[in-house]
């Protein structure tokens, strides 16, 4: 070898030993970023972990809105969505197929064949059979172990952006509760801490870290949802595996789900919608009654949404006709009184989101256009219904399974409540939006490749201009 290339050569050697990616020319100054996704977490968890002393010194964290259903797949399909993830076929792996006019998905055979498209944008996750077992069997361990993983990926491996998954936390919640989520909070914070000062002494470089997590997890035993198939044969409908006949209706349950799901002629759905809220554990009921209008039904009463363009620039307007049922007087109010309404009622979603983000049912209108219009999945439910807290659908083999491993069956999610919704989401540093509740949409905006794409999601990011919800002062 010549005198001359054996320095550079050394040199090469010497910034991978260090973990430098030869070819960055950022400024040494230039952080490095991890995304660290926790399952489940839901945000009074963190407001606990905190009054611990979590993540001391860090902004306030904000609030993540889910989706509707507020569950995992689609809700990282959200979060995601400046990476441009393929939707998933079905609100879970187990879903009806409206092609194949069948349930299909959740065996364990080819399981990692039927995970979201949305799990390869991560650089740490679990997909394996063996891997989903243990930590569904052993959740306390499986953090610590997925933990792990993602340490090593940024001390090992570092690159300008990286993404780690931690799915145990929500098994956990499910079987141990609110205190070994907070528990699980704590350790973290304290990781985190000591991963950013290793990183910085080993790399240089300073890694900024953006916590978050895809939905909330509502406290307290749950309740088994039973009977549903007995209201709907009632009215008249028959729960069946396929749609032959005018009457025939499917119901989908996986896991323990506050919400549920129903595949029937769309002619029949507000029959379908009034059976299920006579069941006593259903709160709300939606359907989608014309194009570009849904209805939506519960305890409080009725109301036409409706809606007009695409997201995230759509403009929606929300009608009473009895009572409120998403609780929405008000909010509609104070943007009629601000002049955001047009003469026909209607606002941007992004308004309705920055009046609504930290109500009983957040982001109603968005979230219940998005679950039933399918803008996030692939097989849309014709009739989507929320739960009351507590309630669970699909739970027996749930429930056996914490019994086995000593738990009780605790906090639900799926649903449009609060609890069910509000995820996490905290950043090391200071995005200037500290408190404010978070569209999922909006969460990774900054990593839009689409200059389009990345105004209109920053739009959502920044907006709120009327008001810091109160609930959150």
């Amino acid at each position: 070898m010549s005198g001359n290339r054996a320095p550079a050569l050394a040199a090469i050697i010497a910034l991978l030993s260090a973990g430098v990616t030869v070819g960055d020319d950022r400024p040494p100054t230039s952080p490095n970023t991890l995304l660290l996704a926790l399952d489940g977490v839901g945000h009074h968890h963190l407001v606990q972990a905190r009054a611990r002393g979590a993540f001391a010194g860090w902004p306030e964290p904000r609030p993540l809105v889910s989706t509707f259903p507020s569950m995992t797949n689609i809700g990282f399909v959200a979060i995601l969505s400046p990476l441009e993830p393929s939707p998933m076929p079905g609100y879970e792996v187990r879903h009806f197929d409206h092609r194949e006019n069948r349930i299909v998905g959740g065996s364990p055979i080819g399981l990692k064949k039927q995970l979201g498209a949305w799990r390869g944008l991560f650089d740490a996750s679990t997909t394996s059979l063996w891997g989903k077992a243990f930590i569904h069997l052993w959740p306390k361990a499986g953090a610590r172990r997925e933990l792990d993983r993602i340490e090593k990926l940024v001390l090992e491996h570092p690159q300008e952006r990286m993404l780690g998954l931690v799915s145990s936390s929500d098994t956990l919640a499910h079987v141990d509760g609110d205190e070994a989520t907070i528990r699980l909070l704590l350790d973290v914070s304290a990781r985190v801490d000591r991963l950013r000062s290793e990183h910085a002494a080993r790399h240089g470089r300073p890694l900024r870290v953006i916590v978050l997590s895809d939905h909330g997890n509502g406290g307290g035993k749950v309740r088994a949802a039973g009977g549903i198939r007995r209201v709907l044969e009632e009215a008249g409908l028959r729960p069946t595996d396929r749609l032959l006949g005018p009457t025939d209706i499917v119901v989908v349950s996986y896991g323990v789900c506050g919400y549920g799901s129903l595949f029937l002629a769309r002619e029949r759905a507000e029959t379908a919608a009034a059976a299920v809220l006579g069941h006593e554990g259903v709160e709300l009921a939606a359907w989608i009654s014309a194009e570009g209008e849904l209805r939506v039904r519960g305890r409080d009463g009725e109301a036409l949404v409706r809606w007009r363009g695409a997201a995230p620039f759509r403009r929606m307007t929300y009608e009473p006709r009895i009572g409120d049922p998403l609780r929405l007087a008000g909010p509609r109010s104070e943007l009629e009184r601000a002049g955001r309404l047009d003469d026909d009622g209607f606002a941007y979603e992004s308004d309705w989101f920055e009046v609504s983000g930290a109500g009983d049912y957040p982001d109603a209108l968005t979230r219940l256009v998005d679950g039933l219009a399918g803008r996030f999945v692939n097989n849309a439910a014709t009739v989507l219904f929320s739960y009351a807290p507590g309630y669970a659908l699909g739970i027996r083999t749930a429930r056996a399974g914490a019994w086995l491993l000593g738990g009780k069956l605790e906090a639900t999610h799926g649903g449009l409540d609060r609890e069910s919704t509000w995820g996490i989401y905290l950043r090391s540093d200071d995005d200037g939006r500290a408190g404010v509740p978070i569209r999922a949409d909006a969460a990774l905006a900054e990593w839009a490749d689409a200059p389009e794409l990345r105004a209109a999601l920053e739009a959502q990011l920044h907006a709120s201009r009327l008001h810091r919800p109160r609930i959150l002062r």
